[in-house]
């Protein structure tokens, strides 16, 4: 068999290259369902605070007309005190929330904009890799999403991919046989940006 007939027989290994806009679609696609998720439940959340907040100003405006009614200027000036002090921790204790919120949101994202450049072998294996990936990110003492043992989580990740107990969740590398076909994704030359170092009007693009 001459040298030509062996080339031709050789495994031929197609490469599916995943531009910045396709990696850019893939993460809004898994994000797509938290935010959806996170929209209704906020949605829902806000409607029965309002509700609630309706009832109660309206109860604080009757005690505090009843006490000027009667005299009580000392009584009503309390109560007003106290309502300012409500409503301040009210609302710290709101911005807390938002800014946990916001820091989960951001740590997700960094998670899965780094999964995205592996060649998972579908959404339901990224998924998978992601809550595992998830459960092993803490925060250190500079305020940073980084794994347990320190590193970062693009270290992390490609610790997860390497372990061959998760190749069931990736696409084969190569194969054997004439004429089949190898998908992976192009080796990326850059390390993927952090949401840390990223704009406000970048992270929000993000998730827009």
């Amino acid at each position: 068999m001459s040298e030509n007939t062996e080339n031709e027989n050789e495994t031929k290994v197609e490469t599916l290259t995943l531009t910045k806009e396709e990696l850019q679609a893939l993460i809004e696609d898994n994000l797509k369902p938290i935010k959806s998720k996170l929209d209704d439940a906020y949605s829902k959340r806000d409607t029965a605070l309002e509700e609630l907040e309706t009832l109660k100003k309206e109860k604080r405006e009757a005690e505090l007309a009843k006490l000027k009614e009667e005299g009580k200027h000392k009584e009503a000036y309390e109560l007003q005190i106290e309502e300012l002090k409500r409503v301040a921790q009210e609302e710290a204790d709101n911005r807390k929330r938002i800014e946990e919120t916001n820091d989960k949101l951001a740590r997700d994202m960094e998670i899965r904009q780094t999964l995205t450049l592996q060649p998972f072998k579908n959404k339901k294996a990224l998924e998978l890799a992601y809550l595992e990936i998830v459960k092993q990110v803490v925060k250190n003492e500079n305020n940073q999403w980084v794994a347990k043992d320190g590193s970062s989580i693009e270290s992390l990740v490609e610790s997860f991919v390497k372990d061959e107990d998760n190749a069931f969740l990736l696409k084969a590398s190569n194969s054997s046989g004439s004429g089949s076909t190898s998908i992976t994704t192009q080796p990326t030359t850059t390390k993927p940006k952090s949401l840390f170092e990223m704009s406000q009007k970048e992270v929000l693009a993000l998730v827009s």
